[in-house]
């Protein structure tokens, strides 16, 4: 894909009516979750909290007999819970910041690849009232994180390709380059540590980057 064919000169709303469909997409999105995150943990949620957020720290990472050890949240869900103690909303709320920016995402998404803001706004908006996205919103699992992780790769690769060719080139900047390394490498170990199945994933855009490395 060349990357002429991504072009940067998208077609802009005016402030005010960008900022009239955000305010709205926002208020969306808190009226159709909001009301879920104080309701008793069930299902999943509840065994997460059971079995592995009430484990020691160095036990999350090997125990894994079940898959619904999201091990990275289970980490974060397990310092909120002997922190702070059981308080569902609290518990959920890194999965609402997940879907937060996951719309964000979305937005810049669809923007970018229509080169039309409309579309980022449509996309965002279609996401925000998405039953699934609702509900893994308010849900103390990590599907919604592995989603997050992916939406910013993929608009990090979009913006390398913008307006470049996607070849290496040396760093002038050792510093920036190696916490973009980092960043990546943190973004893998994070989504396969949430959903082991993230791999697919990274494979997939493993593969991608030989691709155009080659071509």
């Amino acid at each position: 894909m060349s990357s002429s064919n991504l072009s940067t000169n998208h077609h802009s709303h005016s402030p005010i009516v960008f900022w009239c469909w955000a305010l709205i997409i926002l208020f969306i999105f808190s009226l159709f979750r909001l009301p879920g995150l104080g309701v008793p943990l069930a299902s999943d949620e509840l065994a997460m909290m059971s079995l592995w957020a009430q484990m020691p720290y160095l036990k999350i990472f090997s125990n894994y007999q079940y898959p619904n050890n999201h091990i990275f949240l289970s980490l974060v869900l397990s310092f909120l819970l002997k922190t702070f103690g059981l308080k569902e909303w609290l518990l959920r709320m890194p999965l609402l910041i997940c879907g937060m920016v996951s719309i964000c995402q979305a937005y810049c998404l669809g923007r970018r690849l229509s080169s039309n803001s409309t579309v980022g706004l449509f996309t965002a908006f279609l996401m925000t009232i998405c039953e699934k996205h609702i509900f893994y919103s308010t849900n103390a699992r990590g599907y919604l994180v592995i989603m997050v992780l992916a939406m910013i790769v993929v608009n990090c690769l979009l913006n390398r390709l913008e307006g470049h060719s996607f070849k290496a080139k040396k760093l002038s900047n050792r510093i920036s380059g190696g916490g973009a390394f980092l960043g990546w490498v943190g973004i893998w170990l994070v989504g396969t540590w949430t959903v082991p199945t993230f791999l697919f994933f990274e494979v997939s855009v493993a593969i991608f980057i030989v691709g155009l490395l080659l071509a």
